[in-house]
């Protein structure tokens, strides 16, 4: 009896170890996502170094009425399954609200850990580091002493980049942008060609069938004008077809939107997108730049469950509107592209301003070039310019009477407020009294500055409304060059140039003014100075555009018939007359004497 019952209780601990055998997870070293841990089977080995859990039950996390556990098996185990396809039937069984069984990272494995399947939920916030990050949803076996566990996440990348423009190239691409740049400068026409690179997450191929998006948004600025049917898509460098992606213009503030249709099977891969734009008549001219901006909004976290499938067929491989999906988005990516220009600045000799002068430009980039008109009327009901005497524009309003304002710290000039103040240098402001700051009596007094009313400097009192007229110049498509009148200031502005060398041509020349001479501005490029264009020393930089001052001069003034070149004739013929005289005078006296 007592051999048979020590072989009993022999039996019971065996049976107990086998229920009972302790299993950690531990995470692949390197992984920075944190998870939570929810059991969502178990049960028993009959063995240390089984693969196989027998009497399976629903686990600790499982969700309340799950269904028979034998279907359940059944139905992850069917062939033909996904690893995306069992996850997602598993994680539905489980209750993610509570805290599980514990977290792991790949710093900290979680240990005592009971046999059997278990969800792991990615609790990573999407912020930082891991701002562009994919979560995960992955099942576990847990079986034995330890699982190591290499979690699959992705990440989104995107680099957006000027490839190739056509400045002075008579629409030919200039390629010299390998691999591509963040700024370039063109001339107004000129067409601008740009590629997106984006990088689909490498885990998108784990998410639920129809349930991640992979959308490619892009901005263009005013001063830029989508070409129409440019849009082209690779994988990699291989162009996909229409049937791959679907594009929709102006939804969202977007120029455009394209929606990868089946986007998960790019997992790991480089989406590029083509496309190209002109600088137009709206261009920002000078160092703002004209800046177009992209982003990618992609499906992120697999572990929430929704039907993302879209409705809307008509856009295939774009997130359904009215249903809550999951998305994250890349940082907004910039690319500028900058242009400039030609002020001609007409005087006279006296440095009025000169009319009636046309001025023409040429070189390998004027091909199209814009001229802005400023008139101004009035209008008082909603101007709000005043017109000074010198002929140009404020909106500072004109003021009739003095004020008085406060002295700069230190002032040792000005006036002290005195209500019983006499006699001369005394002055009213306001209704208030003042009198001249005097330093040897007044020191400590807060001392005011005598701001006299601006009227006189003004016109009239009328208010303004300013209108702006733009202007495209075409240039000659061969010669490359364009003409343009100055204004009743003095004014010829060439507004929408890129770097190049610019010839300046005097071709109608005002009644007694001498032609100036043909001169050169050279106009350079630096993307990275303070400034994005300089030129020769001949010009002044200002308001992104460069301006030159021609002097014009009257020619001399030749003698005319009748004027003073005759009356010099006249005088000269008098003298030599008078001359001749007086030596026959002169000469019929001395035979007189003899």
């Amino acid at each position: 009896m007592k051999k048979i019952l020590a072989l009993v209780l022999a039996m019971l601990l065996v049976l107990g170890m086998t229920s009972a055998f302790a299993a950690s997870i531990t995470l692949k070293e390197g992984d920075t996502h944190t998870y939570k841990v929810f059991q969502v089977l178990t049960g028993t080995l009959s063995e240390a170094g089984s693969k196989q859990l027998g009497n399976p039950a629903w686990g600790a996390d499982a969700i309340d009425n799950p269904g028979d556990v034998k279907a359940f098996i059944n139905d992850i185990t069917a062939a033909g399954l996904s690893e995306a396809e069992v996850a997602a039937k598993v994680a539905a069984k489980v209750d993610t609200t509570g805290e599980g069984r514990g977290t792991v990272t790949g710093s900290a494995p979680l240990t005592d850990l009971a046999n059997g399947y278990y969800v792991l939920v990615d609790v990573t916030a999407l912020t930082g580091d891991h701002e562009l990050d994919t979560k995960s949803l992955n099942v576990v076996q847990v079986l034995n002493d330890t699982t190591l566990v290499s979690i699959k996440y992705g990440t989104t990348e995107e680099d957006k980049k000027i490839i190739a423009d056509t400045l002075g190239k008579d629409g030919e691409e200039k390629n010299d942008y390998d691999p591509g740049v963040d700024n370039d400068n063109v001339s107004i026409g000129d067409t601008v060609t740009y590629n997106l690179a984006c990088t689909v997450p490498s885990n998108a191929g784990t998410f639920k069938a129809g349930t991640f998006f992979y959308v490619i948004t892009d901005k263009l600025s005013d001063g830029l004008t989508f070409t129409e049917g440019s849009i082209k898509v690779f994988d990699g460098t291989t162009e996909l077809g229409a049937d791959k992606y679907t594009v929709q213009y102006g939804i969202n503030g977007n120029t455009f939107e394209i929606g990868m249709i089946d986007a998960a099977q790019y997992a790991g891969k480089t989406i590029n997108v083509q496309y190209k734009a002109v600088l137009n008549e709206n261009a920002v001219i000078g160092d703002e730049g004209n800046p177009n901006t992209s982003k990618i909004k992609y499906s992120n976290d697999p572990n929430k469950t929704y039907d993302g499938e879209p409705e809307d067929k008509d856009h295939p491989g774009f997130p359904d509107s009215t249903k809550e999906v999951p998305t994250g988005e890349t940082p907004e990516r910039e690319t500028k592209t900058y242009t400039t220009g030609i002020k001609v600045v007409k005087v006279d000799e006296n440095g009025e301003p000169l009319t009636g002068v046309t001025f023409e430009i040429s070189g390998q980039s004027a091909k199209k070039v814009v001229t802005k008109t400023e008139t101004f009327e009035v209008d008082n009901e909603k101007g709000t310019y005043y017109k000074l005497k010198n002929g140009t524009y404020t909106t500072t309003a004109p003021t009739t009477e003095n004020t008085m304002i406060d002295a700069e710290n230190g002032a040792t000039k000005g006036y002290v407020e005195d209500a019983e103040a006499e006699g001369d240098g005394v002055i009213t402001v306001g209704g208030k009294k003042y009198r001249p700051y005097v330093p040897a009596t007044d020191a400590g007094q807060h001392i005011y500055i005598l701001k006299e009313g601006s009227a006189d400097a003004y016109a009239d009192n009328n208010k303004y409304s300013k209108t702006v007229t733009i202007k495209t110049v075409d240039g000659d498509v061969t010669d490359h060059k364009m003409s343009e009148a100055v204004d009743a200031n003095g004014i010829a502005r060439f507004d929408g140039l890129g770097a190049g060398t610019y010839t300046v041509k005097e071709t109608v020349t005002p009644a007694g003014y001498n032609t100036i001479a043909d001169f050169n501005i050279e106009v350079t490029y630096t993307p990275d100075g303070e400034h994005k264009f300089s030129a020769s020393s001949n010009v002044t930089y200002e308001d992104g555009v460069f301006k030159v001052k021609v002097v014009n001069k009257k020619g001399t003034e030749l003698p005319t018939t009748g004027g003073m070149g005759t009356t010099l004739l006249y005088i000269g013929g008098s003298i030599l007359v008078l001359a001749a005289v007086i030596l026959l005078v002169t000469k019929r006296r001395m035979r007189v004497e003899d």
